[in-house]
């Protein structure tokens, strides 16, 4: 009898165990591994350096328990692959700092671009995947109907017709240098390792622009106020002006003075074309606007086709001239 009441207390610990270690198991799997992604910049023995896209540069770690997928699944990692790493969330106070990597995966998707939608668009020709349509990140470069690019995701693909994927990181052919001997034609543009390109303007080439945003002093958010036509700041000054009539040579005055501040805070005035939102003056920040034309000194990045010539420099027809202003 004692046997069997020994026996019934062995058999319920084993019950009980079998209960209470896969839902522990389960519990510590749950736990969600931090990510690193980014272009690898060097590889070292036993791991690579990477920048990341929000911290900058990191050592990432690799060793026996790392485990590889995609392009990378037999733990052979290049300069120039961009990798997506799993790790625990913890980095070391180094500089660079150090991470140890869980996972390490990389897959893409290569082709040429056919067809643009509102935030996706249809990649074909890839000779693994066929055709895909890639919906793009808020931070994607800008895509063109008909030139070839590189898409970089997580091995996630949707089971439609065709595969649907979310794009990492999109390479497309561009060029961001310094634009000199500027002509009808096109201009030179160098870039930051001292390669130079001729740049062609095409019948279809179009510019735009970037603007900076910059911190702004008290007397630049007022004067982009004003210039937005917004008068956020009233005073008892400005209540006696709306009342008695205003004298001409003090009108003048103001008027002189109001634009003074604009171009000190480096914005349009109230007949330019930009006009700063709300978000901009309670934020503290107001955008510099870019001359339209393009002038040598200017920093530019320049999106083609792919196709350079093997002329020196080698020759290329703009897409689009993204013009940057300091």
């Amino acid at each position: 009898m004692n046997f069997k009441k020994f026996l019934s207390y062995i058999l319920g610990a084993a019950v009980l165990m079998m209960t209470v270690l896969p839902m522990s198991a389960f519990a510590e799997s749950a736990e969600i591994d931090k990510e690193l992604e980014g272009f690898v910049t060097e590889v070292v023995e036993n791991g690579f350096l990477m920048n990341d896209r929000d911290i900058g540069s990191v050592m990432v770690n690799t060793g026996d328990t790392t485990v590889y997928d995609g392009l990378v699944s037999e733990g052979t990692i290049e300069v120039g692959q961009y990798l997506i790493v799993s790790f625990s969330g913890r980095l070391t106070r180094s500089l660079p700092p150090q991470a140890y990597a869980d996972r390490v995966v990389s897959f893409k998707i290569e082709g040429t671009v056919d067809t643009l939608f509102d935030g996706k668009f249809l990649l074909t020709g890839d000779g693994q995947w066929g055709d895909v349509i890639v919906h793009m990140g808020v931070d994607s470069p800008n895509v063109y109907s008909g030139v070839p690019i590189t898409v970089y995701f997580d091995g996630i693909m949707a089971m439609s017709m065709p595969g649907q994927v979310s794009a990492r990181a999109i390479v497309v052919p561009q060029i961001r240098g310094t634009v000199s001997e500027k002509n009808d034609e096109g201009f030179i543009v160098t870039d930051a390792d001292g390669e130079s390109y001729q740049v062609l303007f095409g019948n279809d080439t179009i510019a735009s622009e970037h603007f900076f945003l910059v911190s702004a002093s008290e007397e630049e958010m007022n004067a982009a106020t004003d210039a937005a036509g917004a008068d956020l700041i009233e005073d008892e000054a400005d209540a006696k002006a709306t009342e008695a009539p205003a004298d001409a040579a003090l009108e003048a005055e103001e008027d002189s003075e109001a634009k003074e501040n604009s171009e000190a805070a480096d914005i349009p005035d109230a007949t330019g074309n930009y006009v700063p939102t709300q978000e901009d003056v309670e934020a503290g920040l107001i955008a510099i606007q870019p001359a339209i034309e393009i002038n040598d000194g200017d920093m530019v990045t320049v999106y083609y086709n792919g196709v350079t010539t093997r002329s020196i420099p080698a020759q290329l027809t703009a897409i689009e001239i993204v013009v940057y202003r300091d």
